[in-house]
């Protein structure tokens, strides 16, 4: 697996991107796998269980995707991953791959002493009943596209008129909050990047 970091990239061109990268996968197998990171100008994205009461009144920029889950927002303040991956060499189980997106999120906030926890009745990763990660997966035969967002800046504009998985937006969180500071984003990054190549490797089957 290889990383590619998009930094701040059009919500659209990198789902292109994504396909791109998912195709060869397809083809080439563990070699072209790759762990993206980036995140996105503010957008509101539709997954395949999303409802009409889950927007209301956001007026910026919406798209329908095929990840799973409801509605969420992408901004400046996440640091979003998209594992590229080829499932086919990991039992062919998207249960534990969730588990496996979760628990990176959850080492990754313990380096910061964060407290956190993957739910597995309510996919992302919350801190005192309070969500600070969405996951929502698309798997293409069996290769792996979207992934996880984590709020790591307080926003003003984030999950303002919508739903975010059906949920109030009084439930989102960020790091920010939690710490009273601004991590460096590239901080973050490095130490998410790490806890992903380790819990996403093949030979994990936990």
């Amino acid at each position: 697996m290889q990383l590619e970091n998009w930094q701040l990239i059009d919500y659209l061109v990198g789902q292109k991107r994504q396909l791109e990268l998912l195709s060869q996968v397809l083809t080439e197998g563990e070699r072209a796998e790759r762990l993206v990171i980036c995140h996105h100008p503010p957008v509101v994205t539709l997954g395949r269980a999303s409802q009409q009461e889950d927007l209301a009144g956001w007026s910026g920029d919406i798209y329908q995707v095929s990840r799973g889950g409801r509605a969420t927002y992408h901004g400046p303040s996440q640091v979003v991953a998209y594992p590229i991956l080829d499932l086919r060499i990991r039992g062919n189980d998207i249960y534990r791959y969730l588990r496996q997106l979760e628990g990176a999120v959850v080492d990754t906030l313990a380096y910061f002493q964060v407290e956190a926890y993957g739910d597995e009745k309510s996919t992302g990763v919350w801190v005192n009943n309070r969500k600070i990660a969405s996951i929502g997966i698309a798997v293409k035969k069996w290769i792996t596209y979207h992934g996880v967002a984590i709020s790591i800046y307080q926003d003003e504009m984030a999950f303002g008129g919508i739903r975010p998985c059906g949920m109030d937006p009084n439930v989102m969180l960020s790091l920010e909050e939690l710490l009273d500071y601004r991590v460096e984003r590239s901080h973050f990054e490095q130490q998410l990047v790490k806890n992903l190549f380790t819990r996403l490797a093949p030979s994990v089957l936990e």
